[in-house]
């Protein structure tokens, strides 16, 4: 009898352990369910963030792709307004040789009176001579209008080329901007390890270098509004065509034949200057075209860098993800 009861006693010891250990077991077996949970979770996050990098890396090749149609678009305007800049120095030579050839209709003027000085005695020419006394003092202002009108032409114009070439150098400044912000977009595919701060400042000095392309553009448009029109120089040649008439009512000497070539020969230099601006006028509204192209790719590139913003918004949110997972997955395995 006192073994049974020795041996009732060590089974109630052994009944107390296996409870001690159900229980730490079920404790275990919670623990396991939770981190199962936990696991769940981090894994649901993790796929979400792989989705969103997915979106910003299509976001930032459409970006490259409007960048490459932007450049070529650039270069192909700065084509064109070398092809301008020729055509506005030919016309530059055109205009120079207007006030020499001015100038030897006044020297064949001063040939005409020394000339006619000659004929005094002769009745006849002596009351044309009183008649072209008195258009001569009309006939000399209108000159000395042309000649004026025709410097101050000329003046316009070196300004206008002035401007021109102000316009290509921003524009080249602007090219070169444009390959420093493609080869950013280009650094961005290594998404993991780039500084996106670097990349929005050269958005901001791109944006700046644009509002001063614009800036000069809106000088060269307010040149262009004061280089005179084509109604002008067709005035400047009604002038002429006037004092043609004038001249051919004198045309009973000889000596005068050479004075009425100077004025053909000046008529035929208005219009060619005439031709010239005409052309000048086409060139111009191509340019203003090319402006208005490139202030639409500026409202694109202000959305490309709000999207660079949202992007760099976008990738500090998801290295503030990753770090919290990093330490929840320490915190895991450290629990395991």
């Amino acid at each position: 009898m006192k073994a049974k009861v020795d041996s009732l006693e060590e089974t109630d010891t052994y009944r107390n352990e296996i409870k001690v250990l159900k229980d730490a077991f079920d404790e275990m077996q919670a623990s396991m369910k939770t981190k199962e949970k936990d696991i769940e979770t981090l894994k649901s996050t993790v796929d979400s963030m792989e989705s969103d990098v997915y979106t910003e890396v299509k976001e930032l090749v459409n970006l490259r792709q409007e960048h490459e149609k932007f450049k070529e678009a650039a270069d192909t305007e700065h084509l064109s307004l070398k092809a301008l800049q020729e055509k506005v120095l030919r016309a530059e030579d055109s205009i120079k040789q207007l006030p020499s050839d001015i100038n030897k209709l006044g020297e064949d003027l001063l040939q005409v009176k020394a000339n006619l000085n000659k004929w005094e005695e002769n009745e006849l020419f002596r009351k044309a001579l009183e008649t072209f006394g008195k258009n001569s003092e009309g006939l000399e202002s209108r000159l000395r209008h042309i000649e004026d009108s025709l410097e101050s032409l000329n003046s316009v114009a070196a300004q206008n080329s002035e401007t021109l070439q102000s316009f290509l150098s921003k524009e080249a400044e602007y090219e070169n901007k444009l390959s420093t912000l493609e080869q950013s977009i280009t650094s961005l595919q290594g998404i993991s390890g780039m500084d996106v701060t670097s990349v929005t400042d050269v958005l901001k000095n791109l944006g700046e270098s644009q509002t001063s392309l614009y800036n000069d553009v809106e000088n060269l448009r307010r040149s262009i509004s004061d280089l005179p029109s084509s109604g002008a120089l067709q005035d400047v040649q009604k002038q002429i065509s006037t004092l043609l008439d004038q001249g051919n009512l004198q045309t009973g000497q000889p000596h005068s034949q050479g004075y009425l070539e100077k004025f053909s020969s000046v008529e035929g230099s208005v219009d060619e200057l005439r031709s010239s601006v005409s052309q000048v006028d086409a060139d111009l509204k191509m340019i203003r075209t090319a402006v208005d192209s490139l202030v639409s790719y500026s409202v694109k590139i202000e959305n490309n860098e709000n999207n660079l913003e949202s992007v760099k918004s976008s990738i500090d949110d998801l290295r503030n993800d990753l770090e919290r997972l990093f330490v929840k997955v320490e915190k895991i395995h450290e629990k395991v």
